[in-house]
Order: structure tokens, then sequence, then C-alpha cells
């Protein structure tokens, strides 16, 4: 006998959304996928090593995001969020404008079905426009012309940001294409990492001596609110 969608959302493997309700375990769970046909799932990290006030971070979301038909949100562990939709647009919308920050740290973003569960869903990699860059002869342009490439990448949260990458052309000859990430939240100087400001930073490295710098940040391409945001 299929389980309700009532019984599904009541236990730990896909949370209640609702506020007060008793979590509880099963180890498997069957849900009618036609009992849940408006309802699509998204879980969140944010990526900081700061505390976060729940009910704040909840509201501005929802705020920026404006979902047509509302949503749920709830908190599973601490910066990892299980959010509800009610209209497959509102979804497709907020994903494909991913990357999104909540006060300067990045909110990684993975669409989900009834049948995972949040606790094994994996949020390590997140999504920037990365702008490509290659040293030429300004004499060879005039200033109308773009000088870079935009490429969307995935980017693994837990190791250090690449600042470039290097090519060979044809002739063998070696270059450097330098990447700026558009919209890059809060990273460390020291090791690369997102998630903290160097103060923070527990690698050690000689005074003065920074392996990353502001030359990893591009203009903003997207307009961002300020509260909260």
């Amino acid at each position: 006998m299929a389980t309700s969608v009532d019984d599904a959302l009541a236990n730990l493997t896909f949370a209640d959304l609702e506020e007060g309700e008793e979590n509880q375990h099963h180890e498997r769970l069957h849900v009618d996928a036609e009992e849940v046909a408006d309802e699509f799932y998204v879980m969140g990290r944010l990526v900081t090593d700061k505390s976060t006030r729940f009910a704040f971070f909840r509201d501005t979301m929802a705020t920026v995001w404006r979902p047509t038909r509302g949503m749920n949100v709830r908190e599973l562990q601490p910066h990892r969020y299980l959010f509800r939709f009610f209209l497959e647009k509102d979804v497709q919308r907020i994903i494909d404008d991913e990357p999104w920050s909540y006060e300067q740290s990045v909110l990684i973003l993975k669409r989900i079905t009834l049948r995972e569960d949040p606790e094994d869903v994996s949020l390590n990699l997140a999504e920037f426009w990365v702008q490509l860059h290659v040293k030429t002869d300004e004499r060879n342009f005039d200033y109308s012309i773009r000088q870079f490439f935009r490429i969307k990448i995935a980017v693994d949260v837990l190791k250090p940001l690449k600042k470039g990458i290097r090519l060979k052309k044809d002739s063998g000859e070696w270059f450097t294409v330098d990447f700026k990430y558009e919209l890059l939240p809060t990273s460390c100087f020291v090791c690369g990492v997102l998630g903290h400001a160097e103060k923070f930073c527990s690698k050690d490295v000689s005074p003065g001596v920074k392996p990353y710098n502001a030359e990893l940040l591009a203009g903003n391409r997207r307009g961002t609110p300020t509260a909260g945001l």
C-alpha cells in the first residue's frame, strides 16, 4: 500500500517541512507520483563557516526568489536546507539563475525526488559564470570588441579556485587563459577555498604572501538585492 504524502513528509528520509512535527526514520519510502505531482524539491547548502539565523535566511530567499505559489523550507542540518515548491517553472527559473548567495556565502542547489534521501545528497559543486581572459595586443582591437569569453562551470567548493589554465597552440607555443569569476561570494585569498575569509584560514603563509587576490573577481553582470545578500 502506497505511503501517503503526509506520512512521507513526516519522516526524516524526506523531512517534513511543517513546523513543530516530529521526525522519524524509515528505511525506504514509496510515494505515489500522482500524489506529489504539484510538489518539487530542492536541496540547498550554504557554504560558510558562520552561524546563520534560519528565519532570516528563509524569509530573504523567499523575497528574492518570489515563487508564484510560495515555498516551504526546513533546515535539516546546519547550513543544509530542504526546499519545497509548488510550481515547476519556479524551480527551473531559480536553478537557471544560479549562482545564488546569502550574506556573501554561496548557496548550492540541487533538485531531488522523493525517492532520494536528503542526507545522502552531495552538495559540493557550485556553478559560476567565469570569464576567460587572454592577453592580447590591444592595437588589434577596437574597444567595441569583447576580449573575453564567458562559460558556466561547476566549482568544487572543497578545493581551491583555479586561477587559470595553460593551453598550447598548434605552433607549440604555450599561453595562459586567466579566470575571472562573476558574483564570487566570500573566498579566502590565502587558500583559495570558498566559505571563509583569509583571517579565519588555517593555512600558514609568510606575512604579506597571498597566492590569490582580487584579480579573480569579475564585474557583476546581474544586480543582486542588498538586503541579506
